[in-house]
């Protein structure tokens, strides 16, 4: 979601994928699957810092001290060393012990891998996030929310049998934020098992 540059997230992400329709093309050793997503952020980020005894804004919290739960769907092509993959999620978020709510959002992704060796992936890819304005209690907050379109070039490495870590950025190309908001490169990690 967009937020201001300041903004240092620090969550775990428990989440899930099942591909419920599946095709295989050995002719042109190719494969195909379309899935559903679904998962939760939790709350595992500090939501508490203070600077000169007054807690700082939510938005310069290393957490955000609320669950996340999202559904999406997700498409996959893989026909090596080129593999192209889509998605869209929805995000919604409970409201935080300071009475902060986040707004709900949507992200969606188109990609391109290159699997340059069996141990070693780059990828490139076009990103998009909408979300609503915050609120604090019924109250909108102008400086959060809108949409954010941008490039994501990163890159994964296999380190372990069906364990691959991950890294990508995104860098914004189009913004359209509500009220007063900066956004600058994002950068991101993650680890990912592949369960057959």
């Amino acid at each position: 979601m967009p937020e201001s540059a300041a903004q240092r997230d620090a969550f775990i992400d428990l989440g899930a994928r099942w591909f419920f329709w599946q095709r295989e093309d050995w002719s042109a050793l190719s494969r195909q699957g379309l899935g559903l997503t679904g998962g939760v952020y939790l709350p595992t980020g500090a939501n508490d810092a203070k600077s000169d005894g007054m807690r700082i804004d939510d938005h310069a919290q290393l957490g955000r001290g609320s669950f996340g739960p999202y559904v999406g769907a997700t498409y996959a092509y893989h026909r090596d060393p080129w593999n192209t993959s889509a998605s869209a999620t929805v995000t919604a978020h409970t409201t935080n012990s300071y009475d902060y709510h986040y707004g709900a959002g949507v992200q969606w992704s188109v990609r391109e891998d290159y699997l340059a060796f069996p141990w070693l992936a780059f990828e490139l890819g076009a990103d998009g996030r909408y979300a609503m304005q915050d609120k604090i209690a019924d109250e909108i907050q102008e400086n959060t929310g809108g949409l954010v379109l941008a490039v994501a070039p990163g890159m994964a490495v296999n380190v372990a049998p069906n364990l691959w870590l991950r890294a990508h950025a995104e860098i914004p190309v189009y913004e359209r934020l509500y009220g007063m908001q900066t956004l600058g490169v994002t950068m991101s990690t993650s680890v990912e098992m592949l369960v057959q």
